[in-house]
């Protein structure tokens, strides 16, 4: 009998360790937009890199690559697509040109951190998301990342919707169109290296690219005197890593579970190290020489209503290319800041 119990447990073992030789491994190449001083790196990309090494017991490995080392700005996605790059960690209005669904992750006026975080994960958001992700990319898409609200940096105050008027505004996404159709402004992308010296040579009125401690690290508060709060073009974002699904699919399922699950780990912990690095952050730039201004009321009021109305105006244009998607996201979206409007008001503000 012990011959046999020492015989069966060294059967396994040697069965343990096959089947430990046969597990594959993974060592993928991960795009991001930015350098790897960026809060989005160190914030988003590394920390998802790490818990997927963490959950998989090493077996995937993902080196984070900076922007320009295999895709230019603005081209992660292309990169995933052409083969260049296994992942991509990336928001998704930078190819808001291509279809202005993307764009609706980071509405104007839209909600705030928390909201958004629910709206993802107890309100069908991802789900959702995922599904457009597959349709219009054929792509996989996992959230792994929610950001605080933005800030604007200008050489004029900014306080009504007439300050708007023929402002050169350095922006992307859907607050460019909202900007231009409805606040009479003039946007203009710029790539984030060139986001610096366009506004200290006046060649921009204002500009936003992100939060304080980002713009902190730019230096954008000394190329521009006035600070614009509270940054209703973006009220929160999420960033999505993304993968071919076909790879995604082939992955065993242990693997994918490993990866879905660290995107919702660092969504909710990036958000609360992001803000309050950019508590921080407002610290600084309160003591510096800038000057805080704040939107009126009726600023705020009039970015959250234009907004609606242009997405909605949007939907129409959309629905007449035969593309329901912007309609089933802004509608999911908008309902659920609604609900949230409605039912918040025992949350202490």
């Amino acid at each position: 009998m012990k011959r046999l119990l020492s015989a069966l447990v060294a059967s396994a073992a040697v069965a343990l360790g096959a089947a430990e030789a046969m597990a594959q491994n993974y060592r993928w190449k991960m795009v991001v937009i930015s350098n790897e001083n960026s809060v989005y790196t160190t914030v988003f990309a590394k920390p998802y890199a790490d818990k997927v090494a963490e959950l998989t017991n090493g077996r995937v490995q993902i080196e984070v690559v900076p922007s320009g080392v295999i895709a230019p700005p603005f081209q992660e996605y292309a990169a995933v697509s052409d083969g260049l790059a296994d992942l991509a960690n990336v928001p998704s209005i930078y190819i808001y040109n291509r279809d202005p669904t993307n764009g609706i992750l980071a509405l104007p006026g839209g909600m705030p951190p928390v909201a958004l975080l629910q709206w993802l994960y107890e309100g069908g958001g991802q789900d959702l998301w995922k599904q457009y992700r597959r349709d219009s990319l054929k792509m996989h898409s996992i959230i792994a990342g929610v950001g605080p609200t933005e800030i604007v940096h200008a050489h004029k105050p900014i306080r009504t919707a007439d300050d708007l008027k023929g402002v050169k505004f350095r922006t992307a996404g859907m607050w460019a169109s909202i900007l231009k159709d409805k606040f009479g402004a003039a946007p203009t992308v710029a790539p984030v290296g060139e986001i610096y010296t366009q506004l200290e040579r006046k060649v921009l009125d204002a500009a936003e690219f992100s939060t304080p401690s980002e713009n902190l690290i730019l230096g954008l508060q000394r190329a521009a005197k006035y600070i614009m709060v509270p940054g209703s073009h973006v009220t929160s974002f999420p960033f999505e890593t993304v993968m071919k699904q076909e790879r995604f699919d082939a992955l065993p399922a242990d693997i994918k579970r490993a990866m879905e699950t660290a995107g919702r780990l660092v969504s909710f912990e990036s958000l609360l190290k992001w803000q309050a690095l950019d508590m921080k952050a407002m610290e600084t730039l309160r003591a510096g020489g800038n000057e805080i201004v704040e939107y009126s009321p009726e600023l705020q009021k009039a970015i959250r209503d234009r907004t609606r109305e242009w997405v909605y105006e949007e939907v129409k244009r959309q629905e007449e290319k035969k593309n329901p998607w912007l309609k089933r996201l802004a509608d999911s979206y908008y309902g659920y800041l609604d609900y949230w409007d409605k039912t918040s008001v025992f949350i202490a503000k």
